[in-house]
């Protein structure tokens, strides 16, 4: 076997993990970058501070429920099938929260992404 062989097939697994890695992290980093802005999310929306705050509460408490439905079904159906749909569906709920033009839409935004993401971990 050559060493370009040898090269391609090692890089797969490498990939692979990047790319689950990048998954994993991207949960926590839509947190760790949306905590900070609340403030300036509530100017924009022009409500209370306390009510965008609320906003992470629900996405935690759905978040929670969904994963305990879509880690069933995943066991069930394999975790493969479930990432691309998931994926899109915090990839939509990521789209709703940033464009949302009122509290509403936030946290339909939110909602969708939390139920997104359980099934991409």
């Amino acid at each position: 076997m050559t060493d370009a062989g040898v090269t391609a097939s090692n890089s797969a697994p490498k990939i692979t993990l990047f790319l689950l890695s990048g998954l994993a992290a991207l949960g926590e980093f839509a947190v760790t970058a949306y905590i900070p802005a609340i403030t300036i999310i509530a100017d924009g929306l022009g409500v209370r501070t306390e009510i965008v705050q609320t906003t992470v509460s629900v996405g935690l408490v759905t978040g929670a429920l969904a994963g305990l439905a879509i880690g069933a079904v995943a066991d069930s159906m394999g975790r493969r099938q479930l990432l691309f749909p998931a994926l899109g569906l915090y990839i939509m709920g990521s789209v709703f929260a940033a464009a949302a033009p009122s509290i509403s839409w936030l946290f339909v935004g939110r909602v969708f992404q939390a139920v997104g993401a359980p099934a991409r971990e």
